[in-house]
C-alpha cells in the first residue's frame, strides 16, 4: 500500500490531490488471528493476542489516526509521506526500491485493466 500511495502521490503532484500512507498502530481486530500463518503457530497466536491486549487500540481509536491524517490542516499539502502516530516516519526499506515500486504499479494497472 505504501508503494502504491507513493506512486499515486508522484503521478498526482501539482493537481491539488495529496496521497499519504498511514499506519494506525496495533489495532484490536481479527486481522492477525484469522491469518493462516498465525493460526498454525500457537506461540505466535499467544504473542499476537498478548500484544493486542497490552498495546492494542480499539478499532475506533485506530480509525482516529487515519481520520486525523485525512482532515488535519497539519498535513495540508504534504504528499508521499508515511505517517505513524500522526507524524512522518521512515518507510520500510522496500518502499524505497524504485524498480520494485514500478513493477508493482505495472502489475496493478494490468490487474485492474488500466490503459498503459
Amino acid at each position: 500500500m505504501i508503494m502504491a500511495a507513493d506512486t499515486f502521490a508522484e503521478k498526482l503532484k501539482g493537481t491539488g490531490v495529496t496521497v499519504n500512507s498511514v499506519h494506525p498502530g496495533l489495532v484490536k481486530t481479527p486481522i492477525f488471528t484469522t491469518n493462516y500463518t498465525v493460526k498454525r503457530n500457537v506461540f505466535f497466536q499467544m504473542f499476537v493476542w498478548l500484544s493486542q491486549c497490552v498495546l492494542g487500540r480499539d478499532p475506533w481509536e485506530g480509525s482516529q489516526v487515519v481520520v486525523h491524517a485525512a482532515v488535519s490542516r497539519k498535513f495540508e499539502g504534504m504528499t508521499g509521506e508515511f505517517l505513524g502516530e500522526c507524524v512522518p516516519c521512515r518507510k520500510p526499506s522496500k518502499a524505497y526500491n524504485e524498480e520494485l515500486c514500478k513493477d508493482i504499479w505495472k502489475a496493478s494497472e494490468f490487474y485492474v485493466g488500466l490503459p498503459r
